[in-house]
Parts: C-alpha cells; structure tokens; sequence
C-alpha cells in the first residue's frame, strides 16, 4: 500500500514537472525569451551552504544564477573553467545534490542549464552579426571610396591627355601671335595702338600661363628629384604670405615635427601645391581668419594639414574642386587649375590629398607623402 502512495506521489510530481516545463517550453518559444527558468523549490546557492567567504568568486551573492552556469567559479581549492557540459562537472558536488534531491530537480536542471547554454550560444550569435555588420559596413565603405578614386583617376587621366593636346595646338600659334604684336609695337609709336597692343600682350600672357599650367598638369616633370624636408618647403610657402595684401588679415599658426624624415621628390612642386592651397585658403577668409598648417608623421606618411576658419565648399562641390577648370571664384580671378595640378603633383609622388570642409565654419585640406620603406 505504501509503494503505491509513494508511486502515486512520484507520478504527481513527474507529471507536475513535465507540465510546468512543457509550459516554459512554450513560453520561451512564443516570447523569444531564453531566460525562462524552472523554479527548483531545493534550489541550494553554494556560498551560503558552503559558508564560502571568498568574494573574488563570481558565483558569490549571485541570485539568479547557479554555480555550475557560471566560469571561474572557486570551487575549494581549485578554480572550474569553463560552463558545465550537461553538469557533468558537478555530479560530485554536494551543492548540486542538494539541489537535485530527485529526479525531477534534476530534469528540472537540466532544463535550465540547457536554456542558459541556449542563451549564451546566442549572444555569441548576436555579437558575431553585429561584428559582421560593421565588418561589412567598413568594406563596403572602402569599395565605394576605392571606385571613387578609380574613376577620378581615369577622369584625370583622360583629361591629362586632353590638356596636353590642347597645350600644344594653342601654345605654338599663341607664340607666333605674341612675336607679331611685339614686332607691331616696335614698329608704331601710336599712343592708342601701343595701348591696345599692351592690353593684348597681357590677354596672351595670361593665356601663356594657363598653357603652362595645363602642361605641367599633363606632364608632371620628373626631373630634378631630391632629399627634401618638408617642413622647409612649408617655411617657403609661408614667407610668400607677406607679398599677399589679403594675407595681413589672416592669423597664421603653425605645429611642425622636427622629426620628419627628408622625402625624395621635386622641391618646386611641392612648393607650387603648398603656395596653391595656402592662396586659396587666403582667398576663403577675405574678411579676415586662421590658417593652421601642422606636419606629423601618420603611420607610413608624412601629412600636412591646411586648416582655414573661411566661407567654406560646399557639398555638391567637393567633388569636383580636383577637376580642370573648376572654380568658383569669378571670372579672370583664377583659372581653376590650381587643385587640379596640385592633385596630378601629389598623385605623381604616389601621394594623395584628401578634403573636409563645412559651408561657413572652414575647410581642412590634408596631404599625405609617402614615407620611403628603409625609414617606415
């Protein structure tokens, strides 16, 4: 008679489990929460049974969680690594036959540490995803500013090669019309002809000019290249400011490493690049302003940083300011070659300059010259 009752009252209770854990089962999958948990009524928290005072331990004063879900547990005098695998470590353990005291404790445990596992495996999952988002995230970033560059540098190819046909067909006429006005002006002493014939000579001047500049565009020279410091080409550009009259209203500040190494290329260029972006961001700040230039090494680079408090570019224009002939200045204040040559200059010393700029607040131009292998 007894068996029977006690039969009986097993067979209550391991029904009474199967139909709450049958429930949680149900309740994590329409909830999509795995911290559902079986209430183990034998349920024992290992630093109270065992008096433990070792409060280094991470299972120590945890509520909510069982010392076999939890790695580093101090366990007497040994240290247990990692979760249990399907409490297999803690059969041994008192504390977990405390808390198991039956079979259906038991089951109940091995409920719980199968959805503790479950949620651990997906914050893995979780954390996994989201790396791979930033991961995809930053190449796709890359790719675009890689065919970007791509195709401005097919652009600027292309254009080369147009700038250099245009350059000769203009360039010899343009030599033969400036010897025939020379020889007219020598020839007439008539104050009206020798106005206007100055007032050509100065048209074909200009012209002359912007032929050069599309030449040297096209064509950068690879002659002359030597061990050159920046930071002195830097104080070169620099000392051309005091012949600008707008200059006088611009504060300049400069912050140069004297631990720069010497970079093998053409003086003269980098210089005009320099002169090019120190005049435009004069030209930017007409009512006055800061210009900052600040040489650092970056890595495999040496950078160089023009910073301006001007007027500013706008958005839809930053694309274009590296292309021939682009400006924005009015007409017969400048040919729109400056950026442009100073690009093709860079690019030829298999450096790049990169652009920020912000309508109102300023614009930050940044020259990177690669550093030569041996010095890296």
């Amino acid at each position: 008679m007894r068996a029977k009752l006690k039969n009986k009252a097993c067979s209550a209770e391991f029904e009474k489990t199967i139909n709450e854990l049958t429930h949680l089962f149900f309740e994590a999958e329409k909830s999509r929460n795995l911290k559902t948990r079986f209430e183990n009524p034998y349920l024992v928290k290992c630093w109270e049974k065992t008096e433990c005072t070792r409060k280094e331990c991470p299972a120590y004063g945890a509520d909510n969680l069982r010392c076999w879900q939890i790695a580093g547990t101090h366990c007497g005098e040994k240290v247990v690594g990692t979760h249990a695998r399907l409490l297999d470590d803690c059969k041994d353990c008192d504390v977990f036959k405390a808390s198991t005291q039956n079979s259906m404790a038991e089951l109940g445990e091995l409920f719980n540490n199968m959805m503790f596992t479950l949620e651990q495996q997906m914050d893995q999952i979780k954390k996994a995803e989201q790396s791979l988002e930033h991961r995809v995230a930053e190449a796709t970033i890359q790719l675009k500013e890689s065919q970007a560059q791509l195709i401005h540098q097919e652009k600027m190819a292309s254009v080369g090669l147009l700038a250099s046909g245009i350059a000769h067909e203009v360039g010899n006429p343009l030599t033969s019309i400036s010897s025939l006005v020379q020889l007219i002006q020598r020839k007439t002493e008539d104050p009206l002809s020798q106005e206007r014939l100055h007032l050509i000579r100065k048209h074909i001047d200009r012209i002359s000019e912007i032929v050069r500049e599309l030449v040297d565009f096209a064509r950068p020279s690879q002659h002359g290249a030597e061990a050159v410091s920046v930071n002195e080409v830097v104080r070169s550009a620099i000392g051309f400011l005091k012949y600008s009259k707008q200059a006088s209203d611009v504060r300049l500040k400069t912050d140069m490493d004297d631990g720069l190494p010497d970079l093998f290329l053409i003086r003269d260029q980098l210089l005009q690049v320099f002169m090019n972006l120190i005049l435009n961001a004069i030209d930017a700040m007409k009512s006055g302003g800061a210009l900052t230039i600040k040489t650092f090494r970056d890595k495999g680079w040496v950078r160089i940083d023009f910073t301006d408090t001007g007027i500013g570019i706008p958005e839809g224009n930053l694309e274009k300011i590296f292309e021939p002939f682009f400006t924005t200045k009015e007409v017969g204040q400048g040919s729109g070659l400056g950026l442009s040559v100073s690009y093709g200059i860079i690019e030829n010393f298999k450096g790049r300059i990169e652009v920020d700029s912000t309508v109102g607040k300023g614009s930050a131009f940044r020259v990177f010259l690669p550093v030569p292998e041996p010095q890296r």
